[in-house]
Parts: structure tokens; C-alpha cells; sequence
């Protein structure tokens, strides 16, 4: 079966019988306190409470006002045969009461995953189908509540392809952490730490557009919530999810989308949604650090987007989705001059370093310097000569390298410290400090010269 469940090695059991989180009887408590609390609930409502074990490929005849449900994620988990192990305890206890466990083993012909024999298209095929059911099961005024998570931009373009063909209107959605990085199922698992929870309804309005305008909302979306998201401090993952969810939202809304690209809309609107994402955080950034905005190239500007998330460290799905929002980097040539590194290992990752990593890297090859044109590897390099010769000209003669004048070099500085600010202790790394260091230096400077840097130069 292709799918691998990590293990933590040498974890401690817990013991099902003491009375703490995660015991025999703390689980069973919580079991009878959420069916006290659904009976409560549900005392004062009419009708009756019926608990069926069906197919969601099977359709039914019966109306809802509310449906939650909770899809597999794609190739997250074989819930089929996963199911086995409670399977066989299952049936010796509720074979009596419910016809359905019979069976001698759990039936996996329909399920909706693309894991073991079951192929990608699968998954799309048998997810649309039910989908298409629980649409043809709501009320014209009911409401779905869907969960789905995954890190990889073309699974939530085949999910979207599917809502949008059912006739689904996304309403909201919201990210959230649904796992913890050290949860022993999680781990090595990018696509469960982040689930985006939608909400969605038939879509009635028979409203039509272009994909030109479909690009504009998106943006305008972007930029009207900027405020209210940026007071949550997303995580890189939570705040491309919500990127996600914007352009669902917005794509769903009408029946028609006129275009004349050979490009899905849901790739061109997914894509756009996480790049114009990253571009207006970065641009809201620079005002409220530096009242300004800079004209970076595009490797620098994808190096601060990787601190902006608070890690150096990326999984390949999140590496591949900041090189999409930027253009014209090639992944070649920023491993050749180090920017960044692949790990080894199970689970690939892509490490973007800092300028005493790449110095100590290219050392070991026996290269005297860090190779690059962009406004970063100039940076860099200045990090390194400041840190072994403190002064002024090492900072003047870096900054026309990288073709800035002292006051737009400073400015980078100040962003790249801010940033660096933001991340844990052990993710700053030594460049943190001796950037301090220059702008510390830089700033003593200007008192003496009366603010401007680039005056104290023309003075000297």
C-alpha cells in the first residue's frame, strides 16, 4: 500500500488506565460528554436523529438545511483499509444493532482516496460524484460546511474544477491548524497540518464574467482584508491557504467565466491568488517598516518571502509555490550559488540560507567568495566583510554592487532585519546580529551627519 504512517521511535505509552488526557476513561468521558451535549442540543428541535452507514456515492432522495462533512484528503490516509484494524472489534459489538457490519471486512471499492490501486483520477471522479450528491441532498437555502486539506496548488485546483462544475458557491473559508508538527501521524505530512474549512451554498444566480475581471476580485479581495488577516499571524501555510480560499470563493460565484487562455481558470486564479498574496504582504511590509516601497528583483523579493513565513526551512510543495509567485528564478541557478540547499532523507526539504551558511558552503568548495548579482547576494557578501572589517566602505561598496544607493541598501537591510526579528531564536542565524551590527553602525553615522547617509558619502 503507498502510503507511510512516520513513527516517532522509543515514544512513551500511554497508560489506558490513569486518570489524564488520553486514558481509557478521559476517552470515554469525552464520548459521553459529546453525546449529552448533541441530546441537549437537539431536545427542542423537531424531528428524529437517524444514524445510517452509507456511501457518499450513494445518492439519497431526503432535503437538508445543513450538511458537514469532512472528505478524505486526497492521498492523506487509506481510511479503507486503515479501517480494518477497528473494523474486526467493531463487528463483534454492533453486528446485532446494525445490519451494515455483517460483513466479514471493511468494503473498499468506493473509496475516495489516491492511495494502493487507486489512481488520481479516482479521487477526482468519485469526489465530484459526491459532491453532486450532497449538492442534489441540500435545501436551496442549505448550507455546506466542508473540510479539505492539502499543500499541493493542483489537488485544490482539481477540488475547485469539481465545486465549481456541481454548481457549489464557496461563502467563506477559513484556515486552520488541524495537526500539530509533532503529531507521530503528522509528521513528514505538510498537506494535514493546515485544513481550510468552507462554506458554501447552491449557487441560484446565473451571473457571468471574464477571467480578467475574476483576477481583479481576487485582488481587490486581497487588498480589502489585508488588515483583519494580517492582525491573526498566519503561518506561511495558513496565509496561502487563505489565499486559496479567496479565489474560490470568488471563481464559484459565477456560472460562467469567460476566457481565452488555454489554462484552466482554476490553475490561473489559484496561482494568482497565492502571488498577488505574497506581493501585497510584502509591499504592506515595506510601508510599515520603511514608509516606502523598494524595486527588488525577483530573487530578493522571493528571499523575503521565505523570512516573512518565520522559517528557512521549506517543504517542496511550499518551495514550488513561492518560486510560482515569483518570475523568471530558475531553481538551478540558486542552488549553484547556494541560496539555497536540499536536504537529504525521507522527506526532502529546501533550506534558503543565510549569508554564513552560503559563506561556509562555497568555502568547503574552495571559492573565495558568494556568487550573484541580485540585491540578496550582495547582502550577503556585505554581512561577511562587515562582520571581519567593520566599516563604512564595506557597506558603500556593496550597496553600488547591487547597483542601490546607501539609503535603498539601508532600507533592505531593515527589512531583512525585520523579518529575522520575527523568527524563533535558533531560525535567525548569526546574519540577524551582524545585520544589527551595520544598521547600529549606519545609524551612528547619520546622527553625526545629520540624517541622510548618502550626504555623509558626498562629504567625505
Amino acid at each position: 500500500m503507498a502510503n507511510q504512517i512516520s513513527i516517532m521511535w522509543k515514544h512513551a505509552e500511554t497508560n489506558p488506565f490513569a486518570k489524564f488526557s488520553g486514558s481509557l476513561s478521559g476517552m470515554l468521558k469525552d464520548v459521553v460528554d459529546a453525546l449529552k451535549f448533541s441530546a441537549e442540543k437537539l431536545s427542542d428541535t423537531k424531528g428524529k436523529v437517524e444514524i445510517r452507514l452509507t456511501s457518499a456515492l450513494s445518492s439519497s432522495n431526503k432535503k437538508y438545511k445543513l450538511i458537514v462533512t469532512d472528505p478524505p484528503y486526497y492521498d492523506d490516509k487509506a481510511y479503507g483499509e486503515i479501517s480494518e484494524f477497528f473494523y474486526v472489534w467493531e463487528r463483534y459489538i454492533l453486528e446485532d444493532l446494525f445490519p451494515e457490519f455483517s460483513a466479514s471486512k471493511v468494503d473498499v471499492s468506493e473509496s475516495i482516496d489516491a492511495l494502493g490501486d487507486r489512481t488520481p483520477e479516482i479521487f477526482y471522479s468519485r469526489l465530484e460524484s459526491a459532491l453532486r450528491n450532497l449538492y442534489n441532498s441540500l435545501d436551496d437555502n442549505g448550507l455546506l460546511v466542508l473540510f479539505f486539506a492539502h499543500s499541493n496548488l493542483q489537488v485544490w485546483e482539481h477540488v475547485l474544477d469539481s465545486l465549481y462544475r456541481v454548481g457549489f458557491h464557496i461563502t467563506s473559508a477559513i484556515p486552520l491548524a488541524t495537526e500539530n508538527e509533532n503529531n507521530v501521524l503528522a509528521r513528514g505530512k505538510r498537506s494535514v497540518y493546515y485544513s481550510l474549512v468552507l462554506t458554501a451554498r447552491k449557487r441560484l444566480n446565473n451571473l457571468e464574467t471574464e477571467e480578467g475581471q475574476i483576477l481583479d476580485e481576487i485582488r481587490e479581495e486581497i487588498e480589502r482584508n489585508y488588515e483583519s488577516i494580517s492582525k491573526l499571524n498566519y503561518e506561511r501555510g495558513e496565509l496561502y491557504l487563505w489565499a486559496v480560499g479567496v479565489a474560490l470563493s470568488v471563481v464559484t460565484k459565477y456560472s460562467k467565466i469567460r476566457s481565452f487562455s488555454t489554462k484552466r481558470i482554476s490553475e490561473t486564479a489559484l496561482n494568482y491568488a497565492q502571488t498577488v498574496t505574497s506581493s501585497i504582504f510584502l509591499e504592506k511590509d515595506m510601508d510599515k517598516v520603511i514608509g516606502r516601497r523598494l524595486n527588488l528583483d525577483e530573487e530578493t523579493l522571493f528571499y523575503l518571502s521565505v523570512l516573512s513565513g518565520g522559517k528557512r526551512e521549506l517543504d517542496t510543495d511550499t518551495f514550488n509555490q513561492l518560486l510560482k509567485a515569483s518570475k523568471n528564478i530558475d531553481q538551478n541557478s540558486l542552488e549553484r550559488k547556494r541560496l539555497i540547499r536540499k536536504t537529504s532523507g525521507k522527506k526532502t526539504s529546501i533550506i534558503v540560507n543565510d549569508a554564513y551558511s552560503r559563506s561556509e558552503l562555497v568555502e568547503r568548495e574552495g571559492i573565495t567568495n558568494i556568487m550573484g548579482n541580485s540585491a540578496v547576494d550582495w547582502v550577503h557578501r556585505c554581512v561577511i566583510q562587515f562582520n571581519a572589517r567593520p566599516s563604512m566602505s564595506v557597506v558603500e561598496e556593496h550597496a553600488k554592487g547591487a547597483g542601490m544607493s546607501i539609503e535603498d541598501f539601508q532600507d533592505l537591510l531593515k527589512i531583512i532585519h525585520f523579518y529575522e526579528s520575527k523568527m524563533k531564536e535558533q531560525e535567525r542565524g548569526k546574519e540577524y546580529n551582524t545585520i544589527g551590527n551595520i544598521l547600529d553602525y549606519i545609524h551612528k553615522l547619520q546622527d553625526r551627519r545629520d540624517g541622510r547617509i548618502d550626504h555623509f558619502f558626498k562629504q567625505s
